[in-house]
């Protein structure tokens, strides 16, 4: 009978790498940006705001260092995109899913390129079923949860990347999923991605 080693702190040594792998994706402003992702992981509740960060007990900064953070940091996005690929969870099937999200804008008046979002919501209410905003595209590993389970269904984020006004949805599709092969293929890492689409 052989006995398998285990290893207790395997999977804190992981987290240790991939949380040293997210501070070195950042450039200026490095340590305020790396609070602000630790603030937005850990809260439990919704937030609407960066002012609210303020109230995470992980975040030591006023909110004037993360407005300048975000206005004035750098982030690696290839270091970002090529770590997250490092960090594919094993699963019996490397599926992946490729969506947009609206993040509506009704009101404003500075944010650039506003565009009008698909707002499935108010198409049974007999409104106009579009909202002024922005489209973003995830690329997210899916079938991650429990085997039977469809209730435990999780995620990991990959990639996101606006879509503009001029943009066309579909080529950023294939650009993201071309990008991401290529990560898995320099990784190493074992199986063929399967990627998942919605009607659009």
């Amino acid at each position: 009978m052989s006995v398998v080693a285990c290893d207790p702190d395997h999977e804190l040594r992981v987290l240790a790498e991939f949380r040293d792998g997210v501070y070195r994706c950042f450039g200026r402003w490095a340590d305020t940006l790396f609070e602000l992702v630790d603030a937005l992981a850990g809260s439990t509740r919704p937030i609407r705001s960066v002012a609210e960060l303020m109230f995470e007990p992980v975040l030591r900064r006023g909110w004037g260092s993360l407005y300048q953070a975000l206005e004035r940091g750098a982030v690696d996005v290839v270091a970002a995109r090529a770590l997250l690929a490092r960090h594919v969870r094993p699963a019996g099937v490397l599926m992946f899913a490729v969506d947009v999200s609206k993040f509506p804008r009704p009101d404003t008046r500075y944010v650039p390129d506003v565009g009008m979002q698909y707002a499935a919501e108010r198409d049974s209410a007999g409104g106009t079923p579009v909202v002024p905003g922005w489209a973003v595209q995830w690329l997210c590993q899916v079938g991650l949860g429990a085997a039977g389970d469809p209730k435990r269904s999780w995620v990991v984020p990959m990639d996101l990347r606006r879509v503009g006004t001029a943009d066309n949805a579909n080529d950023l599709a294939a650009a993201q999923i071309a990008d991401l092969a290529a990560q898995l293929r320099a990784g190493k890492v074992p199986g063929i991605p399967l990627f998942l689409h919605d009607v659009g």
